[in-house]
């Protein structure tokens, strides 16, 4: 488990959310950092209200979190952890019927799910934010742009919300089923 790289990548979406994109030093003392990661807690439990309203299996045996953390996990007790950046649980790939995640560090995340899928397993990626980030239209893009990849192999379904001053918005498939 690696703090530092996890700080990291929080602090290089906090510096994306602001329009930074040549991130040279971190700074974790900063305070609209701090306040950042404070708003980032509160819109992740947000966003899994969204996603439990859509039936997603987010606090299920049968569901596995990729890559995320204490911050921004949106995994219950009983769902199944992937991630360098706190400790797993037992894996048990055979039993995953969705593998979720959410404001992804990298594509790797979204490339894992886009071939879960192929293997017609439900999958779930979601984006989420102040509605004034600046980079709230390409994550939104994003979703767009998985959703249409999904949607010649499997029933995806893609869906977006505001509450308050937060935008949320998923691409998923449900568990195994309504495979093309």
């Amino acid at each position: 488990m690696n703090n530092n790289e996890y700080l990291n990548h929080l602090y290089r979406q906090y510096m994306l959310s602001k329009g930074n994109i040549n991130i040279d030093n971190y700074n974790y003392d900063n305070e609209e950092f701090i306040k950042w990661l404070n708003e980032l807690k509160e819109n992740t439990l947000l966003y899994k209200n969204f996603l439990l309203d859509m039936d997603i299996m987010v606090d299920s045996q049968f569901s596995c979190e990729i890559g995320k953390s204490s911050v921004d996990t949106i995994s219950g007790i009983n769902t199944q952890v992937l991630s360098l950046y706190m400790p797993s649980t037992d894996f048990d790939e055979y039993n995953i019927m969705m593998y979720l995640t959410h404001n992804s560090y990298n594509l790797c995340d979204i490339e894992t799910l886009y071939k879960k899928c192929k293997n017609k397993i439900g999958i779930c990626y979601g984006v989420y934010g102040n509605n004034g980030d600046k980079n709230k239209d390409e994550q939104l893009e994003s979703i767009y742009r998985l959703y249409e990849k999904i949607s010649n192999i499997a029933d995806a379904n893609m869906s977006i919300s505001t509450k308050d001053n937060i935008y949320m918005s998923s691409v998923y498939t449900k568990r195994r089923l309504k495979y093309k």
